[in-house]
Formats: structure tokens, sequence, C-alpha cells
């Protein structure tokens, strides 16, 4: 059932192919008249640029319609897509083609192209919320399931009907499609036995979570999910992860030295005190690390959370903790091996022993290195507060479930999107 997201998702996918090629068609027509030499020859090139935006985009989610209900964000989403693509274009065509040398063409393919696409994908995202409508059974009390209806009210652009039933007899009432959602710890024996015809239809609520929201919910967990979380080896993940953390600690490192002088010189005329910040934090498995930043407060504190609305921080430090400068010493830590590029990031020790007192499972997130973004980043952000810090846990349990070179790449696609954006997140 929640299989058909991904039917949608390729119905979008392969809609934005096809008017990519139907707007080339249209340049040609115009240019040059129906000529499907000349269509054949740029169609050779521009499927290129095109793979380079549906790429783009599949990283952006532009092609996932439960996400593009909100039109303000939907419109923020497509021009980044196009914007990056139009840049990559220039850049393409001029720097590596010879046989053709698209000026106008090239404006005006992006001209339809971006019409018909946004246009397309906003009114299907439409249709999705008005007309894709799946009947959720919850099958237990509504107390078992009271932050699953909070979460799925506060996002009704997902078309999910509720029903909260504890009859099996009642199931067969509700029409389809109907999707069944198994509260923790549920004993299946009776469905399996006497109800096998809803088995295909139903699925934990953490399974639910995890595919719909994307994040591992604490309220649902038990210690089974966790078994189930910490179980896989990724040994040639982790292997092919750190030649990649040593190839970006690199050139952070390179950023670090070329810009060491200039950063150094504005923090001693800003403010008296040293030019770095060494704090004391846990690590992979509960090991202790310092870490190091460029100094951005007049006086630093341990041993509690700042906050960017910190009167501690002076100009200059607003200014590097806005565009994330002050954690480029952090390249060091990259390329010894106590910090990893993506990855939960790690908290400083006196907090990490209260948080563990007060938040169950906060210790799985230990069992990775740390990073300088994560998924947790890039959704959540700073909230210097115990309910900040269990819905960033959930978002890191997610990602060390999930863990893969493909979602590494978009975590830091998107944290880059985030940095460029002036997010709220960062």
């Amino acid at each position: 059932m929640i299989s058909s997201y991904k039917i949608y998702r390729l119905l979008l996918f392969l809609g934005d192919i096809f008017l990519g090629i139907f707007s080339l068609f249209i340049v040609i027509v115009l240019k040059f008249g129906f000529s499907l030499n000349y269509f054949n020859l740029h169609l050779k090139y521009f499927s290129v640029v095109l793979l380079f935006f549906v790429f783009i985009g599949f990283l952006l989610k532009i092609f996932s319609p439960e996400k593009n209900f909100n039109q303000k964000e939907f419109l923020k989403k497509n021009l980044i897509a196009f914007l990056l693509s139009l840049v990559f274009s220039f850049i393409y065509f001029y720097l590596f083609v010879r046989t053709i040398s698209p000026k106008t063409n090239l404006i005006l393919f992006w001209l339809i192209f971006v019409t018909l696409s946004i246009y397309t994908k906003r009114k299907f995202a439409q249709y999705f919320y008005h007309h894709r409508q799946i009947n959720l059974i919850l099958f237990g009390s509504k107390k078992q399931f009271l932050r699953l209806i909070n979460d799925l009210n506060n996002n009704p652009q997902l078309g999910f009907k509720v029903f909260i039933l504890k009859d099996y007899e009642k199931i067969a009432k509700v029409p389809n499609p109907k999707l069944i959602i198994l509260p923790p710890k549920f004993n299946p024996q009776k469905l399996i036995n006497e109800y096998q015809q809803y088995l295909l239809n139903s699925m934990s609520v953490l399974n639910f979570y995890e595919q719909v929201f994307e994040y591992l919910p604490l309220d649902y967990l038990t210690e089974k999910d966790i078994l189930t979380i910490t179980a896989k080896e990724r040994k040639i993940y982790f292997g092919i992860k750190r030649v990649v953390d040593i190839i970006f600690g690199f050139l952070l490192f390179l950023i670090f030295i070329l810009l060491f002088p200039f950063i150094s010189l504005g923090i001693l005329l800003s403010s008296p005190g040293p030019i770095f910040f060494k704090q004391k934090r846990i690590g992979q498995n509960e090991k202790e690390i310092t870490i190091l930043k460029f100094r951005t407060l007049h006086q630093e504190k341990q041993n509690v959370w700042i906050t960017q609305e910190e009167k501690e921080i002076f100009p200059l430090g607003k200014f590097l903790r806005k565009f994330h400068l002050d954690e480029l010493p952090q390249s060091i830590l990259i390329l010894k091996g106590d910090l990893s590029l993506i990855g939960p990031r790690p908290e400083q020790t006196a907090i990490v022993q209260k948080l563990k007192k007060e938040i169950p499972y906060y210790s799985l997130r230990h069992l990775i290195k740390p990073g300088l973004t994560g998924w947790a980043q890039i959704n959540i952000g700073k909230i210097p507060d115990i309910e900040g810090t269990k819905r960033k846990l959930e978002y890191d349990l997610f990602y060390l479930k999930n863990q893969n070179l493909f979602f590494d790449f978009v975590i830091i696609f998107n944290t880059l999107r985030a940095i460029f954006e002036f997010s709220k997140h960062f």
C-alpha cells in the first residue's frame, strides 16, 4: 500500500523526462522546423542536462507528491533544481560540447521545460491530495496511537483517513484501499491463523513511520526493534565511507588552511582570547574526543547548550556560525578518524551523562562515529532542550538503521542547500 508512493514518484520522474524531451522537440520545431536530424543531434547532448536535472530533483524530493503540498516549499525546491541545472548546462555545453553551441535554444528549452514541469507536478500534487486516500486502520486502542494520530493530523497532505478498531470483523467494513497499522508488542497469532487475508495489508507502526516520516519514534520502539537497528554488517560500506571522509576531510583542511589567517585575525580583532575553542565530547563507543573549532563567543561556556541568540557571540562569530566556518578546524578530526563527515552530532560529555538518564536508547547513537552533519541535523537542527534532543535521536536512529553511501550523499547535498538557504535548521 505504501509502495504506491514509489509508483507516483516513478510517474513524476518519467513525466519530467518526457516533458524534457517534448520541450526540446518544441524548441527544434520553432528554430529549425520539423527536422528529426536536428532533434536527434540535440537530444544526444540535452539528455545529459536532463539527467542531471532529474538527479538533483530526486535529491530535493521534487518527485514526491506527498512532499509538494506546501506551495512555497514546492516552488523553492523546483527553482533550486532548475537553477543548478541551468548553471550545469552552460558549463557542460561551453566546456565539453563542440558539435552544437546552443544559446537561445538553451534558454528557450529551460523556459518551456520549467513551465510545463512545475505546472504538471503541482497539478499532480493537488490530485494526489484530493483524490488519493488510504483508509488507515489503527488496530488497538486510541491511547496506543496518540503520537501517530497527532503526526497524521499535522500532515494532511499524506492523504490518510484514520479508523481506530479493535475487532477483526469490523475491518471488512472499511472500504479499500486500506492499510492496517499494528501497535508495538502486537501478538500476530490470531491474525496469522484466522485473518490471513489482512496480512499483506498490515505493518507495524514503526515500519509505517520509517517509510512515511523517515524517522523512528521513541514512543513505539521496543527492545526487539533495537536488534533490527543494530544487527547489519556494513564492513564494505564503512571502508568506502572512510575513504570518502579522508577525501572530504582533506578538501576541508585545504579550505581551513586558506582561510585560517583571515579568520584568526578577525577573531583577535573582535574579541580578546584564544583563536580556537576546545571541548570534550562523546564519540564512537562512548570514547571521549576533543573537538576543535574557531572561537565564536567572548567567553566560551562548558556543559551548557549554546543557541544562535547567545549574547556572548560576537559579530564575526555569528557570521562564522551562519556559514559553519567555525567548524573548519574539525577537518583535522576527520582526517584523524575521530569524526566522520556524516553521523550524529557529538554532544558534550557532561550533557551526555544527563541525556542517557532521561532519554531511552540515547547511547545507541554512539555505535557509529559522530559527524559534522547528519540526518537529524538537516531535518531538526539545533534544539537545545530535552524534547528537541529526543526528536533528533529519532532521526539519528533512522540513519543508524538505513545508512548507506547514497543516503550519505543525500545528506551532504541537503546540508549544502540548507547552508546557502540560511535554513533555520542550521
